[in-house]
């Protein structure tokens, strides 16, 4: 026994925490209404897995010595019951971005921060660029996956950040091993236009260079693909998987052929301008761009997003109604609205009846059963029972008092029957309740009646008690 030895408890025992951890959840978020309750049913060190009648929910969250905070109910995110499963791991990751064919000018694509555009293109008489879409908000690949407007930001951030190259095409997973192609592209720009995110690429001399041109020669279409390192969760509401935007390590941003798109008809033709160097300056705001279609056409696409970005909230009934209907289409469904859809099937009733109306209605007919219910019970109590034990009757005899009694308590206007109780006892034990009961029966009984006793001659008035005379002598 000699080996024994002493444990405490460890104050940051996974047990006490993974206890903490509901215990905010339920305080923050466990009663979502009066029939719907949330439940933190797995925990994670960044985010649990909340329960919700038969839905699941992954749900970040942020852990400090102070508190514990967890993600906004719009930003919890749809898991199936085997959530563990339908995580898509974090791994390699290459999918076509673009969702949508582009018709017109592509917008003016400035370069991102430190980009040497001099050196850059260095040697190069007439510099080539490409601009094409690389990303879109909403976009879902053939593979299940889904793009969000938060990974999308994410992506631009990243272009700007560490302007990526791409190849004509993506390398094996062998080849990545121990191939360093030659770059098709530099990516050294990225600009949001609505939706849709555009990158500029500069080509360098060779033979993607040709390739593009007879692409647009020929108005051919080609795709752009992200190569990079991200995970995603499964959301059965867009039935793929939704890319985590704080996962995303972008690598490449490859050009592709339009028919190994994820969607059919992502694919749009090659936009190439010609960077010309103003003499006397230098660096990239210097550049002037030459368009081979129309070198001075004003870009009415990135003239509407200018014009749209500076839109305040006052300026929405401006808007033709077309584009408020898509605005509101395309806006996730407020609680309010999720709230009357369920009323209106848990009362029957269909999208054109008056809901407001209807619960009106029944409230009114809810008070009027309520007030009923309250003046039977008065009623009762006043009137008297033969069959009620004397020690439990508070009935009032007189008819013209109870009747008076009665209005008095309705007149208190009474919420339930035990505050009419209250108030009915309360009046009949009041003074001017009790002195209209004396009046009453006085009234109804009479004066009080008095006999005179005539004395019998010379001899008292009052007859003599026997007992007391013989005590008395």
């Amino acid at each position: 026994m000699g080996n024994e030895q002493t444990t405490t408890e460890y104050d940051k025992s996974i047990n006490d925490f993974v206890d903490r951890v509901r215990m905010e959840f339920s305080k923050q978020h466990g009663r979502l209404s009066d029939s719907e309750y949330a439940y933190a049913a797995d925990i994670f060190d960044d985010h649990v897995i909340v329960r919700i009648g038969d839905q699941y929910f992954h749900v970040s969250m942020e852990v400090s010595d102070d508190a514990i905070t967890f993600a906004q109910r719009l930003d919890w995110q749809a898991v199936k019951l085997s959530y563990v499963t339908e995580l898509l791991p974090l791994g390699p990751v290459r999918d076509v971005m673009i969702i949508s064919e582009f018709k017109g000018k592509p917008p003016k694509v400035p370069f991102a921060d430190g980009v040497d555009v001099q050196a850059l293109t260095d040697g190069d008489e007439s510099p080539v660029f490409v601009t094409l879409p690389i990303g879109l908000v909403n976009a879902r690949s053939g593979n299940k996956r889904f793009y969000d407007d938060n990974f999308v930001k994410e992506l631009e951030k990243q272009v700007l950040a560490n302007k990526p190259v791409g190849l004509m095409g993506h390398l094996s997973l062998e080849a990545r091993a121990t191939e360093f192609p030659m770059e098709a592209v530099h990516w050294v720009g990225a600009l949001r236009v609505g939706e849709l995110l555009w990158g500029k690429g500069y080509v360098p001399v060779g033979e993607p260079r040709g390739r593009l041109k007879r692409y647009k020669a020929t108005k051919t279409k080609i795709a752009t693909s992200i190569d990079c390192i991200a995970e995603g969760v499964w959301d059965d509401t867009v039935q793929s998987y939704r890319m985590k935007h704080d996962t995303l390590r972008l690598g490449q941003i490859d050009i592709a052929p339009a028919d190994r798109a994820g969607i059919a008809d992502l694919a749009a033709v090659p936009h190439l301008t010609t960077e010309m160097m103003e003499s006397g300056d230098v660096g990239a705001a210097s550049m002037a761009d030459t368009w081979e279609d129309d070198s001075q056409e004003i870009d009415e696409m990135a003239e509407k997003a200018q014009v749209i970005r500076e839109l305040t909230a006052e300026d929405a009934k401006i808007l033709p109604e077309p584009v408020r209907a898509a605005v509101l289409q395309a806006a996730p469904p407020a609680p309010e609205v999720t709230l009357v859809k369920e009323v209106r099937a848990a009362l029957g009733l269909d999208d054109k009846a008056d809901v407001k109306a209807v619960i009106t209605e029944m409230r009114q007919q809810q008070e009027a059963q309520a007030a009923a219910a309250i003046k039977a019970r008065v009623v009762e109590i006043a009137t008297p029972d033969p069959k009620r034990k004397p020690e439990e009757d508070k009935s009032i005899k007189v008819d013209a008092v109870r009747t008076v009694v009665i209005e008095m308590v309705e007149a208190s206007e009474p919420k339930s029957v035990p505050e009419a109780e209250a108030t009915y006892a309360k009046i009949v034990t009041s003074g001017p309740i009790t002195e209209l009961l004396k009046s009453q029966v006085k009234q109804t009984m009479g004066p009080r009646q008095g006999v005179p006793v005539a004395g019998q001659a010379g001899g008292a008035k009052y007859f003599p008690i026997p007992a007391e005379q013989q005590a008395a002598q």
